[in-house]
């Protein structure tokens, strides 16, 4: 009896450790040609095609670690961001809502950082400079 009891707990913390624990998302997004941005406050979409932007934006999406959460209580989206390949194909797609969140494949992933965040203020600086 103490054999089987012994298997069923390794087995219960072998699940709990593995099947249990929030994985944790990435995004790794590369040869993008241009970025577009679409505003959730008014509807507006810009082309970046600068670089040095792109990568700047990029980099602040993908230094952040995610993980899966729930839905969020949330009225709107701040930015959506569509990389865009040479050919005009879609890399990746992802909406930002202002806390942060980032909402893929129809999921909510939260950064896991509280210190680290997508750098809103350089999205809107690009509106505001067209």
């Amino acid at each position: 009896m103490k054999k089987w009891t012994a298997i069923i707990l390794t087995l219960a913390l072998a699940f709990c450790l593995f099947g249990c624990s929030a994985k944790e998302k990435t995004f790794e997004i590369t040869g993008a040609e241009s970025l577009v941005i679409t505003s959730g406050y008014n509807g507006e979409s810009i082309t970046v095609t600068d670089a040095g932007d792109i990568k700047h934006i990029t980099d602040s999406v993908c230094g952040l670690s995610y993980s899966r959460g729930d839905k969020v209580d949330s009225d709107g989206w701040s930015y959506s961001l569509k990389w865009v390949d040479k050919d005009g194909g879609t890399i990746e797609f992802l909406v930002l809502l202002g806390n942060g969140t980032v909402i893929y494949d129809d999921h909510y992933y939260a950064p896991t950082a509280a210190n680290r965040s997508i750098d809103f203020d350089f999205i809107a600086g690009l509106f505001d400079s067209n």
